[in-house]
């Protein structure tokens, strides 16, 4: 009896079993069919046919260096008895900046005045002297030659004098120094270094072919590697006419400081250079093109639809690809979900999250 028992439940549970998982079942089939019609339409985003121009940019890693920049050396001979300046200093054109003593120069600078007027009077002397037939033209001669040296001697002394006094170049900063006071200097001693980064220059080496699309006054875009977040604009100011030992050309870019507190000569930065002109061509964005064997396509948004559209191509930069034939002005492409897509797939067009088609 108690075998019959269990023999019945056992059936029981096992029908019970059955229609759960038949019921879960019947669940899951219409989960999937409410999923396959919410998905039927799949999202994509899309871009507009228009005309752009499609002229190449060119993208470079260069150094700004300032514009102005120069080693500063001593012309003049002596101790420096003065110095005005450290690093950093900010200085303005005809600045003294460094003095060296200049005691004897002084001294030899009086002496050679006073030889100077008196060979003025020597030789007013003897122009008198000459219409008396007093002295011989050769004798007039020499007191001539002799006022000229006195001059030169003079002049000599007095440039010498003025460049014990070492003045600033240009307006600018202080970047180096290389004395001090007390220190001994002569002619072609390094004094200091002054550099002006109101304006960047960057030189630039470019292939044969590259240096064919760039043109003196050529935009560049300049953004410092080390600061992402800031761009500052330039143009080509420069460039060669022959190539160097590396089968390049050197060009150079002018560019204005627009962030004297943040930027400092010396920095690496990223060069893009865009053409000055060019003739505007319908394009689509370079990504949205597939290719398929020896053909090209591209989906066109139709209404609710991605239609399969088979294009020409032709010239393109980073971002955007000419169309020559397969597409019109203001049409539709389709920019995202392409792996997704076959030929009439029904879609829904959305920007953002900005429904643009439902």
């Amino acid at each position: 009896m108690k075998r019959l028992l269990f023999v019945i439940l056992l059936i029981v549970l096992s029908l019970a079993v059955f229609f759960v998982l038949r019921s879960n079942k019947d669940k899951l089939d219409m989960n999937q069919k409410i999923s396959e019609s919410q998905i039927q339409k799949i999202p994509v985003r899309v871009d507009t046919v228009k005309k752009r121009i499609l002229a190449e940019n060119y993208t470079y890693t260069g150094i700004m260096d300032p514009e102005k920049e120069l080693m500063v050396v001593s012309q003049t001979q002596g101790e420096v008895e003065k110095v005005h300046i450290k690093i950093g200093d900010p200085v303005r054109v005809g600045k003294v900046l460094i003095e060296v003593d200049d005691d004897i120069l002084q001294a030899n600078l009086l002496v050679a005045e006073a030889n100077f007027e008196k060979a003025k009077l020597d030789l007013e002397r003897f122009e008198k002297m000459i219409e008396q037939d007093g002295i011989t033209q050769d004798q007039l001669e020499k007191m001539r030659l002799n006022l000229k040296n006195a001059e030169a001697n003079y002049l000599t002394l007095t440039k010498r004098i003025e460049q014990t006094s070492i003045k600033a170049p240009f307006d600018g900063y202080i970047n180096q120094l290389f004395t001090k006071e007390g220190a001994m200097l002569g002619p072609g001693v390094p004094v200091f270094e002054i550099v002006n980064i109101r304006r960047f220059k960057i030189n630039l080496n470019v292939t044969q072919e590259e240096i064919l699309g760039i043109e003196m006054g050529m935009m560049a875009e300049i953004i410092p590697k080390a600061l992402d977040s800031i761009l500052i604009t330039g143009r080509v100011t420069a460039k060669a006419i022959s190539a160097n030992l590396s089968q390049q050309y050197a060009i150079e870019i002018i560019a204005e400081n627009t962030y004297p507190e943040l930027l400092k000569g010396g920095m690496i930065a990223h060069v893009n250079l865009f053409p000055l002109t060019g003739e505007p061509v319908l394009s689509v964005p370079a990504g949205v093109v597939r290719h398929q064997m020896d053909s090209s396509f591209v989906f066109v948004a139709d209404g609710e639809m991605a239609i399969k559209t088979r294009v020409s191509t032709g010239k393109k930069n980073n971002d955007f690809i000419e169309i020559k034939n397969g597409l019109i002005e203001s049409e539709l492409v389709i920019t995202t979900g392409l792996d997704q897509l076959t030929d009439k797939q029904a879609i829904k067009i959305i920007n953002g999250n900005t429904v643009l088609s439902e």
